[in-house]
């Protein structure tokens, strides 16, 4: 499945002709909901807002149907806990990558440190790339952001400004 988003600004995102393939992948979370189940599915299309739901709806269905084809494996419990059992799971061989959006606004100043130092002490071990979506700058639009984390330290790169539901992305970096 492939997202529509509309490139703004003078910049452009340098895109792979072929983009890595994702070789395992898990959820965490600490109360992981099934879009199987077509009651929850019903939940969540009734969460959109109304100003939204014109191609927020036909989303969502898109994406119940890639769950329905290839369910994904999800653990339920504090992510903060479940993190380094997920990334000592992730297979030989592949890049560990930590993808989050709209998640570190809802844990502690100090939960967000220990976060942090569970990827550094984790990427003593093998290299992990973070890939995040967050609002936590002064900004009024979200920041895409990558992160390399190798030998246990910490290597940050603000790469653009985008919408919070992904229509649009300027790009900032070279």
């Amino acid at each position: 499945m492939r997202l529509a988003c509309e490139l703004r600004g003078d910049r452009m995102p340098p895109l792979p002709d072929d983009p890595p393939a994702v070789a395992w992948r898990v959820g965490l979370d600490l109360n992981p909901l099934d879009v199987r189940d077509s009651e929850v599915a019903w939940w969540l299309e009734a969460l959109i807002w109304p100003e939204e739901y014109a191609h927020g709806a036909p989303r969502l269905r898109r994406a119940v149907s890639v769950a329905e084809q290839e369910p994904p494996t999800l653990l339920a419990g504090d992510a903060l806990d479940l993190l380094p059992e997920a990334l000592a799971a992730v297979p030989e061989g592949a890049s560990p990558c930590v993808f989050h959006t709209f998640t570190l606004n809802q844990i502690t100043d100090e939960g967000r440190q220990l976060f942090s130092t569970i990827l550094a002490e984790q990427a003593r071990e093998r290299d992990i790339h973070r890939v995040s979506i967050e609002w936590l700058g002064a900004d009024d639009s979200p920041l895409l952001r990558l992160s390399r984390y190798a030998d246990g330290a910490e290597e940050d790169l603000l790469l653009a400004r985008c919408d919070d539901l992904g229509e649009w992305l300027e790009w900032l970096g070279s």
